[in-house]
């Protein structure tokens, strides 16, 4: 399991592209690798799309640019 530490770190769309390629070859190895083929069709979606605003209408009452603002850092494997 890859769990979010909170910490100082780069916000944005671009931070969390940024975590999943420097995680990508360790979540690799997690599950079979069509899960692995799902999160980088994931990830591609995100990265075109980025974060919702409220100018999506699915999203209007909900304003997640605090979420956007904050930064994660991927949280280290646990150590055989």
């Amino acid at each position: 399991m890859v769990e979010v530490a909170q910490q100082a770190a780069p916000t944005g769309t671009d931070a969390q592209v940024a975590n999943f390629s420097q995680a990508e070859a360790a979540l690799a190895r997690v599950g079979p690798p069509s899960l692995h083929e799902r999160r980088k069709a994931a990830l591609r979606h995100f990265s075109r799309l980025g974060f919702p605003t409220t100018r999506i209408e699915d999203w209007r009452f909900t304003n997640i640019a605090p979420i956007a603002a904050t930064g994660f850092h991927l949280a280290q494997p646990p150590r055989d």
